[in-house]
């Protein structure tokens, strides 16, 4: 597991063969997500067992409710969707939906750099980041008409994952779950 990896509830590894995982830094996994590597297949001959790695590089994601399976690879500046099923690899700076995932993007210098940009470690530009983004979740809170709330990460962690408690209060959020 690299720095800065954001692993959020109901992660499924696979138990048998953990040493064939592989995160790589900062990336982030949606929740429900399921990582195996291994599979059993029942065939005319009998049981097939498949064994292979499976690697998440560095700055990648991959959506919620995805299943990655044995030799899947998502390679570095891409991303897997939602409910989206892996069994290749993905060439870099790509956007892969479906089951089984298929290219369906393929990102340019802007995207990548708005989507994969790293956290700034510039202790003065934090600052200001955080301070612009209170006063940003103020207003949103204050404002009743205003359905969503949009900001560009570039906090002091791997991404926006990682700083989920700046938005809401802790406490409200258990209270209310």
């Amino acid at each position: 597991v690299g720095h800065d990896v954001c692993i959020p509830h109901d992660i499924s590894f696979d138990a048998r063969f953990p040493r064939l995982i592989t995160l790589g830094g900062g990336i982030l996994i949606g929740g429900g997500s399921t990582l195996k590597a291994h599979t059993l297949k029942k065939t005319g001959k009998g049981i097939q067992l498949t064994i292979g790695k499976v690697e998440l590089k560095e700055r990648t994601m991959c959506g919620g409710m995805a299943i990655l399976l044995p030799g899947s690879v998502i390679n570095k500046h891409s991303m897997l969707n939602l409910y989206a099923t892996l069994d290749t690899a993905t060439g870099e700076g790509e956007l892969w939906a479906g089951t089984p995932a298929k290219n369906i993007h393929t990102f340019s210098p802007e995207e990548i750099e708005k989507y994969f940009k790293p956290a700034t470690k510039d202790k003065e530009e934090q600052k200001k980041y955080y301070a612009e983004f209170r006063q940003k979740v103020d207003a949103f809170i204050k404002n009743p008409s205003q359905t969503y709330l949009k900001i560009y990460y570039n906090g002091s962690r791997a991404g926006p994952g990682n700083d989920w408690f700046r938005a809401r209060n802790v406490f409200r959020i258990f209270f209310n779950g």
